[in-house]
């Protein structure tokens, strides 16, 4: 399953209570980004989900290894920064949606705050399938004919549960 493939599926997840937004990508050909002379703004993040009450922030990233690279090319540092800033809104909850597409296609919530003590931390260069295992929270998902559907409903109700219990200040 490719990147675009996860995201097709992740997006075709939502029930009518839960408004998905993909942030569009524009892609610049390598050539036009060398001249210098053109600028594209740069996503913060890839989707918006929202369900009354609650907001979620999330980059989403797929493997076929048991590991996410921390390489820049995989994410990038104005990604994690964005969702960092965001998250001390109320009600908005930002992190990385972690797909492990050959180890049963096991996904995972990463909030940003996790991640972000990970990388603090400075042992690893990539995120092991066994950390999100432990800190994160799966995101249940069933493989159709061929492609995948994800509770995001429960998510939310995970999520809701674990970080904005209190956060009505």
């Amino acid at each position: 399953m490719s990147k675009n493939l996860f995201e097709d599926n992740f997006k075709s997840s939502a029930t009518k209570d839960i408004l998905v937004h993909r942030q569009r990508d524009v892609f610049l050909p390598s050539e036009c980004r060398k001249c210098g002379k053109i600028f594209l703004p740069k996503n913060p993040f890839d989707f918006l989900l929202f369900r009354y009450p609650s907001l979620i922030l999330c980059e989403l990233k797929s493997t076929g290894v048991k590991s996410i690279s921390l390489e820049e090319k995989i994410i990038k540092k104005h990604q994690s920064l964005s969702l960092l800033k965001y998250s001390e809104f109320n009600g908005v909850t930002c992190c990385f949606i972690f797909n492990f597409r050959n180890y049963d296609n096991k996904t995972y919530f990463l909030h940003i705050d996790d991640f972000i003590q990970f990388v603090k931390e400075g042992t690893r260069k990539s995120i092991p399938l066994a950390y999100c295992e432990e800190v994160g929270i799966e995101i249940k998902n069933k493989l159709l004919k061929s492609n995948y559907r994800y509770d995001l409903s429960k998510l939310f109700n995970d999520v809701n549960s674990k970080y904005l219990q209190g956060d009505e200040s």
